[in-house]
């Protein structure tokens, strides 16, 4: 690995730009995507080892749990160890846990829970470190790009999981799900080895492992708890669960060296990117929930034709990727985060009007617009975030807006699922989607609260390293 100093309070090119993009792109990639190929396995996993679905669902809260907990260690590693060996190290980790999953003996499901869990944790600590290695060598006036090069791996993974997953386990089998991405990781892990700048001196830092115990505790009992409310469940357990996120907040208050800076939210700007975050996180994970599940069970659309309309829609959001991070760099952020979401929110209306549609262009146009919409969020939102903060918190703001986009989609897709599910009680199934597309648009029309604030907190200087 090249002795080339990484430190992001240092800016510097190197020469190797491209190859460490690329690099970075396909860690988040494979990261990503292994948060949704699980979801079409599961009735097969419930199958082969005679589980319930409240059971085999703790896969899916296990790997969430674990990665939105995991992003607020990034800049704690980045510190210790440094961004390209902590990136390193967490490919390896999702390597051999994505083999533990498709090697795991049939009956010993904990062997399958621990998969997830690392997965989850390595994914979460891959996100906020390939960030920050951009931050560390685009200067602020590139970082649009830069932003959309990694919108690339947030956005598209999990519109095209789905659609792969779909096709391994028909043909290969429950098992190829966990090692569908392993050829991203170990490309990517080959090319860090050889592109990405190493560390200076390490650093110290002083470890929140209270902090951390807590947040995973309140993520866990919260994530399990929250699929259950709708059947009059799970009420003391929601209600542990708040206090462990009381807990935790109030323990990151007190703390030297929290995990999640409360001097972060001091910062109008950052404060108001944090709200954005959250909800951006919902409403992208919580459109993926729903759009492959309408066009399937209301527009009676079988699988291959499903992958087919979400196709263009992929298509769409990786050209408005591009436009959202020249804007950005134009120093046009702001109106281009406002612009995609007021976009979105057309979208989700337009959608669940025509949710029983079985006319593909209809599907086709408004995927398209939502995809629009989200890609022109990404690249400003990065930025607005973490330049609004000083330059020794870059990593810190870093890791904590993945926190909550994170944190924001496993909430939204738990809301969304809920809401439906509730909705589909009192009304016939098409009715209950169109109210469910209504309030996932409802959350991004909220969203233009804080982004407007973004904009009137704009005094606040880029950070910028050097």
């Amino acid at each position: 690995m090249p002795d080339t100093p990484t430190n992001p309070a240092t800016f510097t090119v190197p020469p190797q730009r491209p190859l460490i993009l690329l690099t970075l792109v396909l860690g988040v990639c494979a990261a990503v995507m292994e948060a949704t190929l699980i979801n079409l396995a599961m009735p097969h996993i419930m199958r082969d080892f005679h589980l319930g679905q409240d059971k085999v669902q703790l896969l899916a809260t296990a790997f969430l749990a674990a990665g939105t907990a995991s992003m607020l260690v990034a800049a704690w590693a980045a510190a210790r160890a440094g961004i390209a060996r902590s990136f390193v190290l967490a490919l390896w980790l999702f390597g051999i846990s994505s083999l533990l999953g498709a090697l795991t003996p049939a009956g010993w499901f904990g062997g399958l829970l621990l998969a997830r869990i690392g997965q989850g944790a390595a994914a979460g600590l891959i996100q906020p470190l390939a960030m920050m290695q951009l931050f560390a060598m685009y200067a602020p006036h590139e970082r649009g790009k830069a932003m959309a090069a990694y919108g690339m791996g947030i956005v598209l993974s999990p519109a095209i999981g789905p659609v792969l997953s779909g096709v391994v386990v028909d043909h290969i089998g429950w098992r190829a799900v966990f090692v569908l991405t392993l050829p991203l990781c170990l490309l990517s892990g080959w090319l860090a080895r050889r592109h990405l700048p190493g560390q200076g001196a390490p650093q110290r830092p002083q470890f929140d492992s209270v902090g951390l115990a807590l947040l995973t505790l309140a993520l866990v009992t919260l994530l399990d708890a929250l699929p259950q409310l709708r059947h009059g469940d799970a009420l003391a357990e929601l209600a542990g669960g708040l206090a462990l996120a009381a807990a935790f907040i109030g323990w990151q208050l007190r703390h030297p060296a929290p995990l999640l800076s409360p001097a972060l939210f001091r910062h109008p700007r950052f404060a108001a990117s944090a709200a954005l975050s959250l909800a951006y996180g919902a409403g992208l994970y919580g459109s993926t929930f729903l759009v492959p599940l309408s066009l399937q069970l209301v527009a009676g659309f079988n699988g291959a034709s499903t992958g087919l309309i979400l196709l263009p829609s992929g298509l769409v959001l990786g050209l408005a990727l591009q436009l959202g991070g020249h804007l950005t760099d134009k120093g046009w952020a702001i109106k281009a985060t406002l612009a995609g979401l007021a976009l979105f929110a057309v979208a989700c209306l337009l959608l669940g009007e025509n949710v029983a549609s079985p006319l593909m262009p209809v599907w086709i146009a408004w995927t398209s617009l939502s995809r629009l919409g989200l890609g022109l969020i990404v690249p400003g939102l990065n930025q607005s975030a973490v330049g609004s903060v000083l330059p020794e918190q870059i990593n810190q703001a870093t890791a904590a807006t993945n926190f909550l986009r994170q944190l924001g989609g496993a909430l939204g897709v738990s809301l969304v699922s809920q809401f439906l599910g509730w909705r589909e009680g009192l009304e016939p199934l098409p009715q209950a989607f169109t109210h469910t597309y209504m309030l996932t648009g409802a959350l991004f029309v909220l969203a233009l609260l804080p982004g407007w604030c973004m904009g009137r907190a704009g005094a606040a200087k880029p950070a910028q390293i050097g």
